[in-house]
């Protein structure tokens, strides 16, 4: 498996976490957001990966898009506070 694929994997992942961490249940909660960050550690290392969770800042979900834009201010820094605050105002 290459690395693009290895990220497209690891990004499906990430997204379904980050989108579970909305869930009313805690302990879906709580997995998912444990899950969501571990993924975000193996993708923050590749190009492909960073790129894959600067995309996702425009997912429909707003969960999926507070997620990718925390994890992405390192890199995209006024592009991902720009999301945040976006998602601040409702």
């Amino acid at each position: 498996m290459g690395n693009v694929s290895a990220a497209a994997a690891l990004l499906t992942r990430y997204r379904e976490a980050a989108e579970r961490t909305g869930d009313p249940e805690p302990d879906v909660a709580r997995q998912a957001a444990h899950d969501a960050h571990e993924l975000y550690k193996q993708l923050r290392e590749t190009p492909e990966g960073r790129a894959g969770l600067t995309a996702l800042m425009l997912d429909p979900h707003p969960q999926v898009r507070r997620w990718a834009a925390t994890h992405s201010l390192t890199w995209k820094r006024e592009e991902a506070r720009q999301v945040l605050a976006e998602l601040g105002r409702g």
